[in-house]
């Protein structure tokens, strides 16, 4: 339920395959749906300043992505999905 309000009030926006933006700060997120993973054509991903633990494995789907902003949250570490790579992150 940390997300539910997300999940019901913008049901369609896990259908927009051809978003390429999408600006989620500031709306104190613990975390996010897996259906963000359907956001295949994302390049910016913007989620700072949430209180965002972990990510969605479904992440790693969003190949198109350029730009991803996760200043400001609560995360211990961020891994690539794409690569083999975690980073420790600091907490702000």
């Amino acid at each position: 339920m940390k997300f539910e309000w997300l999940r019901l009030m913008c049901r369609w926006l896990w259908q927009l395959t051809k978003l390429t933006e999408l600006f989620l700060y500031t709306n104190k997120l613990v975390s996010l749906p897996a259906e963000l993973g359907n956001l295949t054509s994302l390049q910016t991903l913007a989620l700072s300043e949430n209180s965002l633990q972990s990510l969605p494995d479904s992440l790693s789907a969003l190949t198109s992505l350029r730009i991803l902003d996760l200043r400001h949250n609560k995360l211990s570490e961020v891994c690539t999905h794409r690569g083999t790579t975690c980073k420790q992150t600091r907490s702000h």
